[in-house]
């Protein structure tokens, strides 16, 4: 796979005389740069040009209608390069046209990966078992927990637990970043005074920069390296023969790196480099080309290899979950999270930064591996739909045999319903109230870290069948535990020794309930003694917003101009997808696994709908006139927010 010719490299000064228009040239200039022999016809499904005919599409649609002005794709299979490709413009000015080979991409957070797998190599290659207590390998970094009795009450730190996101420990969020070169920090640097555990290890899942920058740390220090990047260097880079990637780019290359854009009115915005702290979670620079190498050899199956870079446990580990916070949700592995396509297992990882949006698949048991990257952010303007629409259409060909458009829970997992009684309001009560994602600054006060969102799960009733209501979603009861949107998607309570509801899990997501039970986990059954700590003083002082009760709706007949201004596709920037459109003079919403619903116009902007008066959608003017935002508002206070496409 490392002798794929570079016919990339003529193409990119074949265009300077082309005349183009900036910055408009590059929705119509979108012939992609090739790498590697000629395909044919006769290849099967996941090679050459019948894989090809099947993704290049896919990402020429992107470019245009998210206004993307270039990105990369690698896809291996069997241990080989199948196909390698450049779209679009690595830079506008002057332009010059994405090389597979030659252009680097900022990886974001998909360098997350990066670093947990060649901490897992690393302990492979000493014999340090995975689940091994990491505290002789920290060389005097101090941890620290809120919780005084933690050392009695939780089990120790094991390096399992930064591989799974079960390490516990607060997502302060503040100074991640650098202002300077002059001023960033190295990884351990970052870390002092910064480990705070506020939940026993192993026990619910929160994506942790701190965990993935403490695996930073223990590389270099096993790997006796002067730096993480000379670490990741030697451990990965060198023998892979991965020649054009970094932890973070130098100056003096960037001249080589894809110029990262985002959109302000509507126009591309060249956004500025990003220098961070937590470099092993953000930092790692590549070409496809190199991301395939490293896909390739995490996707190899020979064990005879005493020198290869991953071990047959390190890629043994790929192929199962060491942890998901229930049995019946996707889990994680080594850094990476699981995903269904159907009844194909997929373990996943994105990443996006200012300018910047990647993401790296692997199907480890039928050894398939994508890697995408383009040059504008997920947080400006509509999302980039790309990274998702590539998994699907590389899957086309297995869709009869058990695969999906859209990721899943695991298939084989779902318990069948019990044929029990559905649960009153009454029962449904034990559910009811605020949670959180556990990603949010738990030892810092308002604004001055990651914040918090709360939401609350509410008891509704419609028809005379109670339900609950959380997270955009109605969801009925199942067994036990268990609860099932209209969509399909899956969700669990968890309750403690006592039956005290603490959790809620949802995809790979765990939410905590906002109450006494929260304050007792972090600060131990004192926590009425610390009256002054920020989390206590945000718990106590939370209400819901639930008691606010919106006006009986109106259902006007809607005026001629927003029946064609309002139809179209709307997409969630966590995935999913809605349309409205136009029936005999009146607006529905329509989306996959749910019943259409009529909307009714409230004046303006706003919309109820019929079935379900409590939620509002309000359609959002962009300053240009178009309307290309549309909100729901849950009557609980959430928000969601999607774009339009196309």
């Amino acid at each position: 796979m490392h002798e794929s010719s570079k016919t990339g490299a003529s193409r990119v000064g074949s265009i300077t005389a082309m005349g183009l228009t900036l910055p408009l040239a590059w929705f119509v200039a979108l012939m992609p740069v090739q790498s590697g022999s000629g395909p044919t016809t006769s290849d099967p499904p996941f090679h050459g040009e019948a894989l090809r005919s099947r993704l290049a599409p896919v990402v020429e649609a992107a470019l245009r209608r998210d206004q993307v002005p270039g990105a990369a794709i690698a896809v291996v299979c069997g241990g080989e390069l199948v196909l390698l490709e450049g779209f679009g413009f690595a830079q506008l000015e002057p332009p010059a046209r994405v090389d597979p080979e030659a252009t680097l991409f900022r990886l974001g957070s998909v360098s997350k990966v990066f670093t947990t797998l060649a901490l897992a190599a690393e302990l492979e290659r000493r014999r340090i078992p995975f689940d091994a207590p990491l505290a002789p390998e920290l060389d005097g970094l101090s941890i620290h927990a809120t919780r005084p009795d933690a050392a009695d009450a939780w089990p120790p730190l094991r390096f399992v637990h930064l591989f799974t996101l079960t390490a516990g420990f607060d997502q302060i969020g503040r100074d991640r970043h650098a202002s300077r070169p002059e001023a960033q920090l190295s990884p351990r640097h970052f870390l002092e005074g910064r480990l705070l555990q506020v939940r026993p290890p192993g026990a619910v899942t929160c994506y942790d920069t701190y965990a993935i920058t403490l695996a930073g740390c223990l590389l270099q220090e096993l790997a006796d390296a002067e730096s993480f990047a000379a670490a990741l260097e030697t451990a990965v880079f060198a023998p892979l023969g991965m020649e054009e990637s970094f932890v973070q780019v130098p100056s003096e290359r960037r001249g080589e790196l894809a110029h990262g854009f985002g959109l302000e009115a509507g126009s591309p915005v060249r956004q500025p480099f990003e220098l961070y702290n937590t470099l092993p979670a953000s930092s790692v620079d590549a070409t496809a080309a190199d991301v395939a190498r490293w896909m390739a050899a995490l996707l190899s199956t020979d064990d005879s290899d005493p020198g290869a870079v991953f071990g047959p446990a390190t890629r043994q580990a790929l192929r199962a979950p060491q942890f998901r916070n229930h049995p019946a949700l996707p889990g994680f592995t080594l850094g990476f999270l699981e995903e269904w396509w159907g009844r194909l297992r997929a373990i996943w990882h994105g990443g996006t930064m200012r300018g910047y949006s990647t993401r790296v698949t692997l199907f480890p048991e039928q050894g398939l591996g994508l890697f995408s990257a383009c040059n504008r952010d997920g947080e400006t303007g509509p999302p980039v739909g790309l990274h998702e629409e590539l998994v699907a259409a590389l899957l086309q060909p297995l869709t009869e045999a058990g695969g999906a458009r859209r990721p899943g829970d695991p298939p084989d997992a779902t318990p069948e319903r019990n044929g029990a009684a559905p649960l009153d309001a009454a029962a449904l009560g034990r559910f009811a109230g605020g949670y959180a994602d556990l990603l949010f600054a738990h030892t810092a006060e308002d604004g001055a870290g990651w914040p918090w969102s709360p939401f609350e799960v509410a008891v509704v009733e419609r028809d005379g069948v109670a339900a609950l209501e959380f997270l955009g979603r109605r969801w009925s009861a199942r067994s036990g535990l268990e609860f099932q949107a209209e969509d399909g998607r899956r969700a669990f309570f968890r309750v403690d020794a006592g039956g005290r509801v603490t959790h809620l899990h949802a995809w790979t997501q765990s939410f905590v309930r906002i109450g006494p039970e929260l304050l007792e986990e972090m600060l131990g059954p004192d926590w009425r003694e610390q009256t002054g700590a920020p989390l206590v003083r945000r718990v106590l002082d939370w209400r819901p917003r639930r008691a606010r009760v919106r006006p009986p709706p109106l259902d006007l007949p809607f005026a001629a101009e927003l029946l064609g201004a309002l139809p179209g596709r709307w997409r969630h920037p966590g995935g999913g997808e809605s349309s409205v459109v136009a029936r005999a003079g009146a607006l529905w919403i329509v989306g996959a696994g749910r019943a259409d619903r009529r909307l009714m116009w409230q004046g303006e902007l706003d919309c109820r709908v019929d079935g379900n008066a409590e939620l509002l959608l309000r359609f959002v003017r962009a300053a240009n006139g178009t309307i290309d935002q549309l909100e729901f508002h849950d009557d609980d206070g959430s928000v969601h927010r999607l774009r339009r496409e196309g």
